[in-house]
């Protein structure tokens, strides 16, 4: 009786991604792709080879630098309702092929400022860039219109 056998032979090449600098936020954010104004909001820029040896220079729109320190930059986001605000970092100075590429992330800038509110008792405002840990709230119940009458759906409450 014979037997064949196969043989698969399965290269895998891996292909790595040069000029793979990457600026990070380090400062949590409330909502994903958004940052709060006036707040110190942290990025770091990452350094892959070749990189290890540029000067950095940052530049802000939107805002103003508050600090910076080795790869990271810290940002107060100017207060203005709708707006985007963005960070750029260049590497110069790398004594190859890196010089003068650039490194971008921006993020809506998060404000209520000049918008209108309505008017309610007991009113709590809450600044959603800075909130407590728990604030307590009573909401009367609040009935969906054409339910609970005689021929109607049974009584529903808005959740």
């Amino acid at each position: 009786m014979r037997r064949i056998f196969s043989i698969a032979i399965i290269t895998i090449t891996f292909i790595g991604i040069a000029n793979g600098q990457v600026i990070s936020r380090i400062t949590a954010s409330v909502i994903s792709g958004t940052t709060c104004p006036v707040l110190g909001v942290e990025y770091e820029v990452s350094r892959p080879n070749g990189f290890a040896a540029c000067t950095l220079s940052w530049s802000i729109s939107g805002g103003v630098e508050q600090s910076k320190t080795g790869n990271k930059i810290t940002i107060n986001w100017n207060d203005v309702r709708g707006a985007t605000g963005t960070v750029t970092v260049t590497f110069s100075g790398c004594g190859n092929s890196n010089d003068g590429i650039t490194a971008t992330k921006s993020e809506l800038i998060l404000s209520v400022k000049d918008q209108p509110f309505d008017t309610f008792p007991n009113v709590i405002n809450l600044d959603f860039c800075n909130p407590p840990q728990s604030i307590p709230i009573i909401v009367p119940a609040m009935v969906v219109d054409g339910t609970g009458g005689f021929g109607q759906p049974a009584r529903t409450e808005v959740s």
